[in-house]
């Protein structure tokens, strides 16, 4: 995406990283918190939240490293910060997949939590005993990109966002 933004093949790209490049603006949205998915069928589904050993124990499906870096890295991290090596039961190149390995009972998933507006009846969203990350969405464009479309997006995103940055 950021290539094909400084081609100027596209007027904005959305990120779950900040893009540190001198000819692009890279702007916070929000953070959004990361959600633990578990299939519905699972004994885990009915507690009413995961302690870090039952976590460490379970099979992980995880966001490839080149389709989703920030998630990757931060997945990697909590279970470094956990003291655990991560068991992984499949990669994925995308959330939707993510969330479909985990109603097939492949494994369990961490996500971002917007994912919890299309899950089906398999999948559910369980709290967990110990914190779980946050995850950064940016706007990104041309600093030098003066068109009304850009405008147009930037008037968008402040009013639904309520930023004054633009």
């Amino acid at each position: 995406q950021i290539q094909a933004l400084k081609d100027q093949k596209i007027d904005v790209a959305f990120t779950r990283q900040y893009i540190n490049d001198d000819c692009i603006v890279s702007i916070e949205l929000f953070l959004e918190p990361l959600v633990l998915l578990v299939p519905s069928q699972s004994v885990y589904a009915h507690y009413e939240s995961i302690s870090k050993e039952i976590f460490i124990k379970q099979k992980f499906i995880l966001s490839e490293e080149i389709a989703s870096p920030t998630l990757f890295k931060k997945t990697q991290q909590l279970f470094t910060e956990l003291g655990a090596q991560m068991q992984v039961a499949q990669y994925s190149s995308n959330i939707l997949m993510n969330v479909n390995l985990v109603g097939m009972q492949i494994g369990w998933t961490i996500v971002p939590a917007y994912v919890e507006s299309f899950l089906g009846p398999n999948v559910v969203i369980k709290p967990t005993q110990f914190n779980l990350p946050h995850i950064g969405l940016y706007l990104n464009y041309r600093k030098q990109d003066q068109t009304k479309k850009l405008d147009l997006v930037k008037n968008i995103l402040s009013q639904h966002f309520h930023l004054n940055i633009f």
